[in-house]
């Protein structure tokens, strides 16, 4: 399965439109790690369409597609979206941009260790 590609064409300028939440979230729960093992373990997928606003979601993620990295921070952090965490949110960016790699709170663990300031 092509994560990439798939997030690329949810998230495009053109599909974004038209996506609910319903799309959004089986979307996250299909290529998207920390997001899946959440939603199994503590039914995300279903709370998640249910407890967001379709329009705040799209600009999150639209805003995901274009802040500078220091802005990701700030955004990440201060994310009003319930059920899209950081883990999350650093997968999706992962995805959309060819300048930043896929991580989550394991990798960011692990660089961590290494040394790395993230």
């Amino acid at each position: 399965m092509n994560y990439r590609k798939n997030a690329l064409e949810i998230f495009s300028d053109q599909n974004i439109d038209s996506a609910n939440l319903e799309d959004i979230s089986e979307f996250l729960a299909n290529n998207i790690n920390t997001y899946l093992t959440n939603s199994v373990r503590f039914n995300w997928k279903e709370k998640f369409a249910k407890e967001n606003n379709v329009k705040d979601v799209k600009s999150c993620i639209q805003k995901l597609k274009i802040a500078s990295p220091k802005e990701l921070d700030k955004l990440i952090k201060n994310s009003s979206i319930r059920y899209f965490g950081e883990s999350t949110a650093q997968e999706v960016i992962g995805l959309l941009r060819d300048e930043l790699p896929i991580r989550n709170e394991n990798t960011n663990s692990g660089l961590r260790y290494l040394g790395y300031n993230v």
